[in-house]
């Protein structure tokens, strides 16, 4: 038998507990064990998917870049590629390749989803070639005089 106050062990027929002093009597059974609480739940790691982008699936929002959907009408911009390339050749290198970048920038953008930026970068393309052309025949012409003019001096 075991002291319920200390929780030595008492001899058989003992009055007193050697340990404490407490009367032997009142000593029954070992001292009973505090109930152990059941053991926390495990921790499970929280599943996760693949990111998404939360901008997309905001309602009405739009960003730069965001694909939108193309009306039943809307055509793909014209690739003023073509003309770029004879522009950078013939008239202003500077103004071609400008059209350039903003024509293939139009197909990017039109195969990307993104049909409002591919009509703005093929808006930009055209703009370029056209003052770049004005300017390159302005500045032929101007060349062309002066070169006659020298001609005509020597003569």
């Amino acid at each position: 038998m075991f002291c319920q106050q200390c929780g030595a062990q008492v001899e058989p027929g003992a009055k007193f507990c050697t340990t404490c002093g407490r009367p032997a009597q009142d000593q029954a059974a070992p001292p009973a064990a505090s109930p152990v609480p059941p053991p926390p739940p495990a921790y499970s790691q929280p599943s996760y998917s693949q990111p998404q982008d939360y901008r997309a699936t905001l309602p009405g929002a739009s960003y730069p870049g965001a694909p939108q959907a193309a009306s039943p009408g809307m055509q793909k911009p014209a690739n003023y590629l073509p003309w770029a390339i004879a522009v950078t050749l013939c008239c202003c290198v500077v103004g071609g390749i400008v059209g350039i970048v903003y024509s293939v920038q139009a197909n990017s953008k039109w195969e990307s989803g993104d049909y409002a930026g591919a009509h703005k970068a093929a808006g930009s393309a055209r703009t370029w070639l056209i003052i770049s052309a004005i300017i390159g025949l302005i500045v032929t012409t101007f060349a062309i005089m002066a070169n006659l003019a020298t001609i005509m001096a020597t003569m």
